[in-house]
């Protein structure tokens, strides 16, 4: 067995394979091998926009704060799954853009936007097209989408068209997270 710590090592075993092959091939190749692609998945997101808008106003109203933050981007997944692949990231690293740009006034505008919904019934649609939709790598940022949000009875009938609560979706691998929330 040589001097192989464990049978895999050896000569032709799996690991050792492994090592022929990533040693041909290029860096960000062995990176996408390791980490996958793209880094960080998201998770516990929603597999369209309609779907994200519609649990996500759902949870506001229901005052359901664990599905709220599940629609919410986390910061594992910002810093390393999506903040890497920005044009941001050239100047400024994941972390500080989160705790200066992001989470605070996020946080800030979801807990005004469940005391706004609790307890209403509401309903959701998107409107129109978002302002904007970038692509960089394997994440998709959709800006600003309009929805109409339509909540309680015919005697107590709230209506609000808004760009704000969707400021910024990002999609990822095909699941949709609410990454910030703009201030109208």
């Amino acid at each position: 067995m040589g001097n192989f710590p464990h049978k895999l090592m050896q000569p032709g075993g799996v690991f050792s394979s492994a090592l022929v092959i990533i040693h041909k091939l290029s860096a960000p190749i062995v990176i996408a091998i390791f980490t996958g692609c793209g880094g960080v998945a998201l998770e516990q997101g929603a597999t369209t926009k309609e779907a994200l808008v519609k649990n996500f106003v759902a949870a506001l109203s229901q005052g359901d704060h664990a599905t709220v933050r599940q629609y919410l981007v986390r910061k594992k997944e910002f810093v390393e799954g999506i903040h890497p692949y920005t044009p941001e990231a050239k100047n400024i690293g994941g972390e500080l853009w989160w705790n200066d740009m992001l989470v605070k006034k996020r946080d800030v505008m979801t807990t005004a936007l469940m005391d706004k919904f609790a307890g209403k019934t509401c309903s959701v649609e998107i409107s129109g097209k978002e302002k904007k939709v970038e692509k960089y790598g394997p994440i998709t940022f959709y800006r600003q989408i309009p929805v109409r949000i339509v909540c309680g009875d015919r005697e107590n009938l709230y209506t609000d068209e808004d760009k704000s609560i969707f400021g910024v979706v990002v999609e990822k691998n095909g699941i949709y997270k609410v990454l910030n929330i703009f201030n109208d």
